[in-house]
């Protein structure tokens, strides 16, 4: 009888969570971005926001760098050093040979989506 009176009250409490959710509310698109590598077989790797140093097998790699959301900085150093340049929302950039990527920072995020009007 317990593990039956334990199994409703676990049900109970899923069921109570998805009637009433959480208290976070969704901010926005924010920052995302996509390097993509030179070497076939890695996917291209999401950043939200930042990284002050990437690996590096990925500094020598990236050849491309596609800014979906918001506006990010690239840098050619590690802990934001060598200012490469800023890139909006929606930008693609593509990098010579003897650039890197040494670290990413999104300085604007993109605005959240406006709230629904009434009666629409």
């Amino acid at each position: 009888m317990r593990i039956a009176e334990r199994l409703c009250a676990v049900c109970l409490l899923l069921l109570l969570g998805a009637c009433y959710g959480s208290n976070a509310r969704y901010a926005g698109p924010g920052c995302l971005a996509y390097l993509y590598p030179s070497t076939a077989g890695f996917a291209p790797m999401p950043v939200r926001g930042g990284t002050s140093e990437f690996a590096p097998e990925w500094q020598e790699r990236v050849v491309a760098v596609r800014v979906i959301y918001g506006t990010f900085r690239l840098y050619s150093e590690r802990d934001y050093h060598g200012f490469i340049g800023d890139y909006q929302a929606p930008s693609e950039m593509y990098l010579t040979p003897s650039k890197k990527i040494g670290s990413v920072l999104c300085t604007s995020p993109e605005p959240p989506p406006p709230p629904p009007q009434p009666g629409t």
